[in-house]
Protein backbone atom coordinates (compact mmCIF):
# COMPACT_ATOMS: atom_id res chain seq x y z
CA UNK A 1 0.00 0.00 0.00
CA UNK A 2 2.80 2.60 0.85
CA UNK A 3 4.60 2.53 -2.54
CA UNK A 4 1.36 1.93 -4.92
CA UNK A 5 -1.18 4.35 -3.08
CA UNK A 6 1.04 6.99 -0.85
CA UNK A 7 3.82 6.85 -4.10
CA UNK A 8 1.07 7.19 -6.39
CA UNK A 9 -0.60 9.92 -4.43
CA UNK A 10 2.81 11.96 -4.00
CA UNK A 11 3.24 11.69 -7.38
CA UNK A 12 -0.04 12.85 -8.24
CA UNK A 13 0.20 16.59 -6.35
CA UNK A 14 3.59 17.06 -8.02
CA UNK A 15 2.23 16.99 -11.35
CA UNK A 16 -0.84 19.24 -10.61
CA UNK A 17 1.71 21.70 -8.86
CA UNK A 18 3.54 21.36 -11.96
CA UNK A 19 1.03 22.07 -14.14
CA UNK A 20 -0.40 25.43 -11.97
CA UNK A 21 -2.75 23.21 -10.56
CA UNK A 22 -3.50 22.62 -6.78
CA UNK A 23 -4.94 19.34 -5.31
CA UNK A 24 -8.19 19.29 -3.26
CA UNK A 25 -8.19 22.17 0.31
CA UNK A 26 -8.54 19.74 2.77
CA UNK A 27 -8.51 20.11 6.51
CA UNK A 28 -4.86 19.24 7.17
CA UNK A 29 -3.09 16.00 8.72
CA UNK A 30 -2.68 18.12 12.09
CA UNK A 31 -6.48 19.64 12.09
CA UNK A 32 -5.14 23.20 12.54
CA UNK A 33 -5.57 24.84 8.85
CA UNK A 34 -6.52 23.50 5.29
CA UNK A 35 -4.46 22.53 3.05
CA UNK A 36 -4.40 21.03 -0.68
CA UNK A 37 -3.29 18.06 -0.10
CA UNK A 38 -4.38 14.50 -1.76
CA UNK A 39 -6.52 12.38 0.31
CA UNK A 40 -5.36 8.82 0.78
CA UNK A 41 -7.32 6.49 3.70
CA UNK A 42 -6.81 2.72 4.76
CA UNK A 43 -9.76 0.72 6.18
CA UNK A 44 -10.03 -2.81 7.50
CA UNK A 45 -12.51 -4.21 9.99
CA UNK A 46 -9.81 -5.40 11.99
CA UNK A 47 -8.24 -3.50 14.34
CA UNK A 48 -4.68 -5.41 14.17
CA UNK A 49 -4.43 -4.60 10.40
CA UNK A 50 -4.62 -1.10 11.30
CA UNK A 51 -1.98 -0.98 14.04
CA UNK A 52 0.06 -2.62 11.48
CA UNK A 53 -0.68 0.02 9.18
CA UNK A 54 0.25 3.00 11.44
CA UNK A 55 2.58 1.71 13.61
CA UNK A 56 4.34 -1.16 11.40
CA UNK A 57 5.25 -4.96 11.14
CA UNK A 58 6.94 -6.83 13.97
CA UNK A 59 8.18 -10.27 14.07
CA UNK A 60 7.36 -12.73 17.01
CA UNK A 61 9.56 -11.75 19.23
CA UNK A 62 8.91 -7.66 18.69
CA UNK A 63 11.56 -7.14 15.99
CA UNK A 64 10.63 -4.08 13.97
CA UNK A 65 10.51 -5.30 10.34
CA UNK A 66 8.83 -2.57 8.58
CA UNK A 67 7.92 0.90 9.79
CA UNK A 68 4.97 2.34 9.84
CA UNK A 69 3.24 4.89 7.77
CA UNK A 70 3.21 7.16 10.82
CA UNK A 71 6.82 7.02 11.00
CA UNK A 72 7.34 7.84 7.50
CA UNK A 73 5.35 10.29 7.92
CA UNK A 74 6.85 11.76 10.62
CA UNK A 75 10.49 11.24 8.72
CA UNK A 76 9.14 13.81 6.16
CA UNK A 77 7.61 11.57 3.10
CA UNK A 78 4.33 11.86 1.37
CA UNK A 79 4.54 15.55 2.50
CA UNK A 80 1.77 16.67 -0.17
CA UNK A 81 -0.80 13.24 1.15
CA UNK A 82 -3.51 13.31 3.85
CA UNK A 83 -3.66 9.94 5.75
CA UNK A 84 -6.53 8.48 7.35
CA UNK A 85 -7.36 5.10 8.82
CA UNK A 86 -10.62 3.89 9.76
CA UNK A 87 -12.60 1.14 10.96
CA UNK A 88 -14.55 -0.28 8.12
CA UNK A 89 -16.84 -1.62 10.96
CA UNK A 90 -18.28 1.38 12.43
CA UNK A 91 -20.34 0.17 15.02
CA UNK A 92 -16.96 -1.35 16.76
CA UNK A 93 -16.71 0.51 20.53
CA UNK A 94 -13.10 0.30 19.46
CA UNK A 95 -12.95 1.27 15.72
CA UNK A 96 -10.44 3.63 15.13
CA UNK A 97 -11.15 6.46 12.68
CA UNK A 98 -8.00 9.07 13.10
CA UNK A 99 -5.43 11.14 10.77
CA UNK A 100 -1.79 10.55 11.27
CA UNK A 101 -0.52 14.03 11.81
CA UNK A 102 2.91 15.47 10.47
CA UNK A 103 4.87 14.12 13.45
CA UNK A 104 3.39 10.77 13.41
CA UNK A 105 1.16 11.12 16.21
CA UNK A 106 -2.62 10.83 15.39
CA UNK A 107 -6.08 12.69 15.51
CA UNK A 108 -9.56 12.02 15.74
CA UNK A 109 -11.27 12.32 12.28
CA UNK A 110 -13.81 14.99 12.13
CA UNK A 111 -17.02 15.77 10.39
CA UNK A 112 -14.99 18.06 7.96
CA UNK A 113 -12.52 15.02 7.90
CA UNK A 114 -15.34 13.04 6.70
CA UNK A 115 -17.42 15.13 4.60
CA UNK A 116 -14.26 16.16 2.51
CA UNK A 117 -13.32 12.66 1.72
CA UNK A 118 -16.90 12.15 0.45
CA UNK A 119 -16.72 15.00 -1.60
CA UNK A 120 -13.73 13.73 -2.92
CA UNK A 121 -14.55 10.28 -3.80
CA UNK A 122 -17.81 11.56 -5.41
CA UNK A 123 -18.13 11.51 -9.41
CA UNK A 124 -18.38 14.70 -10.86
Amino acid sequence: MKRLVLDAAQKKAQQLKAAGKKPPLLLGPDGDKRENLMPVGFSDDDPGNIATMRDGAFDGAGKLLEKGIAAEIAGGAWPDVKFSLFDSDPEDPKAVNVVIKRDGTVRLRTAQDDAEMRLVDSPR
